[in-house]
């Protein structure tokens, strides 16, 4: 068993459970005698069956004289002791998608953890009060007042699967600071952002996380990440074009460490995949508003100055000290695509092909 494995484990009992839920009224009616003893005289206890003694000592009157070996007794023992197990199964398999995530991808893509914890709470959704009778009734503090128990035991298990997941992404060295790199920086927020946006759109969890604390949380946290990785990827970069050209001593030096920021910058970040479509389209359009304005009024400014020798002014830079705008806003539209080797086809959202 792993987490890849084991939501498939825990929905196969979940469909045996049913169906021998769905089985227990015709049971019922064709074993009535028995079933009605049972139900006057039997008491489960912990899949333990036991016969009431009257008052006074003695088997009660009219009860069976051996009622824990009838077929009724037999099936409601197998059925309870079914339904313990598949509980116990449900709680390993909410342990196991949130345990934390060791094996960072190196383009930094969605963890197939992260779609397995979407994936469970969708399926949960499917098999209804067989799952929810499972769950614990949780307190209806700040939950909407029109949700059923059941709408409330799905939206309690969304949110702890949420917070779960979210404290998985994190290193233990590193504590709840997702900024110990670029790379872990955006692994965070691949994963973040798929796992609650797939959760917010939804049809079926999107009403019942109305005005959900959790979700609201971590929605607010994935625009963080979003500025602070954009902020960190560009620095270097942004810092060189806000320079003040009269007090650049070497220009022709100067261009060189601008081409090299944006070869380190490209080299960094083309490897590293962002699979939503929407995330990735964002996240190269504030890349480019921050570089692209500076970098075009440098290259410009640069391209008049006639350093570089030739009759004109208007000659422009060569390519080994400064690239063109519209190159540098190529190399800005390849940061962060996706690969057809190496994404993992279920993060893939919004378009099947790349972007």
């Amino acid at each position: 068993e792993n987490s890849y494995t084991v939501n498939s484990i825990v929905f196969a009992m979940e469909d045996i459970l049913s169906k021998l839920e769905s089985l227990k009224e015709d049971f019922e009616e064709s074993l009535h005698p028995e079933s009605t003893a049972y139900k006057a005289y039997a008491i489960s206890d912990g899949g333990a069956v036991h016969e009431p003694a009257r008052r006074g000592g003695g088997a009660a009157p009219g009860s069976p004289a051996d009622l824990s070996t009838g077929p009724w007794t037999q099936f409601m023992l197998m059925l309870n002791s079914w339904r313990t197990l598949t509980a116990s199964k449900l709680n390993l398999t909410c342990d196991s998608l949130t345990e934390p995530i060791l094996d960072l991808p190196e383009t930094a893509t969605v963890h197939p953890q992260t779609t397995a914890v979407v994936s469970f709470l969708r399926q949960a959704v499917s098999f209804g009060e067989a799952m929810t009778d499972l769950l614990p009734v949780p307190q209806r503090a700040g939950a909407p007042g029109h949700l059923s128990d059941q709408s409330l035991k799905l939206r309690r298990l969304a949110e702890d699967m949420l917070q779960g997941h979210f404290e998985a992404m994190f290193d233990d060295k590193a504590g709840n600071d997702p900024f110990t790199s670029p790379h872990r920086s955006l692994f965070i927020l691949n994963n973040l952002h798929y796992c609650v946006t797939e959760l917010a759109d939804d049809e079926i969890y999107a009403p019942l996380l109305d005005n959900s604390t959790v979700l609201s949380e971590r929605l607010q946290y994935v625009e963080s990440v979003k500025a602070h990785f954009v902020t960190a990827i560009t620095r270097e970069l942004e810092h060189l074009l806000v320079q003040d050209l009269g007090s650049v001593g070497d220009l022709k030096q100067y261009g060189i460490h601008i081409i090299e920021a944006t070869k380190r910058l490209q080299q960094a970040h083309v490897a590293l995949e962002v699979p939503d479509f929407d995330l990735r389209t964002e996240l190269r359009f504030r890349v480019r508003s921050a570089l692209l304005p500076g970098y075009s009024e440098k290259y410009a400014h640069l391209a008049t100055l006639n350093l570089f020798g030739g009759p004109t002014r208007s000659k422009p830079v060569p390519k080994h000290i400064l690239q063109t705008p519209d190159f540098f806003s190529v190399i800005i539209s390849q940061l962060f695509e996706i690969s057809e080797t190496s994404s993992f086809p279920p993060a893939l959202v919004g378009t099947p092909a790349a972007t």
